[in-house]
């Protein structure tokens, strides 16, 4: 067995693992923490090789293994569900999504290799992701609307990622009205 060959063999013990060890209304908690030290550890490499790691080439790779081991873990536990012969719409929100997805995981590890670029800074920007994603879904699935806890949680993240970003800006302005 070669060296290279070790991360998909690792996936596989993981799966195997998680599919007998873990309860099964863990096992996605399990996979999303996962996923979260996986992320972490991509940031990180991306961030201290800036010259030598292509981020999209990463991208790429790390979605094309992540989705196979979801898809994996997802027909271990729900069984072979087969998508073809869907509504067109199907194939139309699922194409809008992968897109997004691809489009914004690329730019994230662009923005990772730029010169000065703080990976804590970067990292707080994907708090935004469940936000885009409930107005998505809002907006695409029939039956999906806001409730005013997801409006007023969305509201809170927004808000600390404003002040995250720009909170002296405010500050300094609110200071010098007052003077």
């Amino acid at each position: 067995m070669s060296f290279a060959s070790l991360p998909f063999v690792g996936l596989v013990a993981a799966g195997v693992i998680l599919y007998y060890l873990v309860p099964k209304k863990l096992q996605w908690v399990v996979l999303l923490l996962a996923s979260i030290v996986f992320q972490g550890y991509s940031a990180i490499s991306v961030s201290e090789d800036k010259g030598r790691v292509d981020p999209v080439f990463l991208n790429a790779v790390q979605m094309f293994f992540g989705g196979l081991l979801i898809y994996g873990v997802g027909v271990a536990a729900e069984g072979f569900h087969p998508f073809w012969a869907k509504p067109a719409g199907f194939y139309g929100s699922l194409g809008v999504l992968v897109f997004i997805s691809v489009f914004a995981f690329s730019f994230w590890f662009m923005a990772l290799r730029t010169e000065g670029a703080k990976v804590s800074d970067i990292n707080m920007c994907r708090l935004i992701n469940p936000v885009l994603g409930a107005v998505l879904s809002w907006i695409m699935l029939p039956g999906e609307y806001p409730h005013v806890s997801t409006v007023a949680g969305m509201a809170i993240i927004v808000g600390s990622l404003v002040i995250y970003f720009k909170g002296e800006i405010l500050v300094d302005r609110w200071r010098r009205r007052r003077l």
